[in-house]
Order: C-alpha cells, then sequence, then structure tokens
C-alpha cells in the first residue's frame, strides 16, 4: 500500500502467474473454483510424504505430477532443501500436508490483492507473466486480473511458450529471461541511473 502514496518504493512489479481474482468473477464461476479447490485440497490432503531415502523421494516425485513437469535443476532443489530427515527414518516433506492443504480455501488474499492492484497499478507500472497451458489458472482469472474497466491497467503481459501455472518449476532459464526482458523496459531507477538487468 506504501506504493500508493507519496513517492513508489518499486519502480515496477512483475506478477508471475498470479491467482488474483475478483470476489465477483469468483462467485460466478463458483463451481468450477470449488471443484478445483476441493480437488487440490483432497490431492494435498492424502499424497505421499514420506520416503526411505532423498534418492527415493527423487524417483517417486519424477514419477508425477506436478514434480514430472518440473526442470531437473529446481526437483533437485526441492529434493535437497524441501524434505527433512525424519525422526522415525527416512525423509518427509518439510510442509506438513495438511498444512498446504489448508492454505487453498482461503481465498479472501485473493479478492484483496485484486482490489489492491487496481490501486498500485496508477502507481507504477504492472507486468504480468502468464504461462501458455492454462492448467491451473483459467482464461478467466487471467483476463479478470487486466480488466481495465475496472481500473487494473497492465503495462505488459507476457507469455512463457510450453509453461503452466508452475512456470517457476517448469522454466526457470526461461522465466528469468522473460523477467530480465521486462526489468529492461521498467523506468530508470532514479537513484542509481541507468542500467540493465542481468542474470
Amino acid at each position: 500500500m506504501l506504493t500508493t502514496q507519496g513517492t513508489p518504493a518499486y519502480a515496477g512489479l512483475v506478477l508471475i502467474e498470479p491467482t488474483m481474482i475478483t470476489e465477483d468473477v469468483f462467485r460466478a464461476h463458483f463451481a468450477d473454483r470449488m471443484a478445483t479447490m476441493e480437488g487440490a485440497v483432497c490431492a494435498t490432503s492424502i499424497r505421499r510424504d514420506r520416503w526411505a531415502s532423498r534418492d527415493d523421494a527423487h524417483s517417486w516425485l519424477s514419477g508425477r505430477f506436478p514434480w514430472r513437469v518440473w526442470d531437473n535443476k529446481v526437483l533437485d532443489i526441492y529434493v535437497k532443501h524441501g524434505l527433512r530427515d525424519h525422526h522415525q527414518g527416512g525423509v518427509a516433506l518439510k510442509c506438513d500436508r495438511k498444512q498446504e492443504a489448508m492454505s487453498y480455501p482461503d481465498v479472501d488474499g485473493h479478492f484483496e490483492a485484486t482490489t489492491e492492484l487496481a490501486k498500485v497499478c496508477h502507481a507504477v507500472p504492472v507486468h504480468v507473466i502468464w504461462g501458455t497451458h492454462n492448467d491451473l489458472v483459467p482464461d478467466y482469472f487471467q483476463d479478470c486480473l487486466i480488466d481495465a474497466s475496472q481500473g487494473r491497467y497492465v503495462a505488459s503481459v507476457t507469455r512463457v511458450r510450453g509453461a503452466g501455472h508452475m512456470i517457476v518449476q517448469e522454466k526457470p532459464d526461461l522465466l528469468a529471461e522473460t523477467i530480465c526482458d521486462v526489468l529492461d523496459t521498467i523506468g530508470v531507477n532514479h537513484r542509481a541511473g541507468p542500467s540493465r538487468s542481468r542474470l
């Protein structure tokens, strides 16, 4: 919110596969949203969360969605840092599956963020990056977020080919290049002078 008052704290904002939506659009697609949410909660609540070793976990994860579509480097990092030694032996997810599942039905933040975006976008340029596969974020989410008739103006919309909602995990290198391209279009920082983004 400080971005909307006085001198903006940021030169720009880059949103990657945001799940922001208005309450009206959410309600208009309520059955679809609830089915997706309930599916995510159910799948997360019952999925496997312990393995005999990190190698065993890597093998299991790499054969199942969503991990099987992740970049190999990302999966390696996830197995190395996203698992912990379990007190009964083997390894387990650091984030408890029940805790993760409980986060999905909490939709108020999505509504509030969309309301705030209508303010922030008038203070700083907002750039949105989507994947080309609308696997988890449907078109109506995307259309809602960039609806200028509702005061939400974005400076650019970029689509990364071959990626879905988990673009960060699926196409990290291509996403990094895309972010750099976006950063190069953001106005010159008045304190630091001109610079090009780099990896």
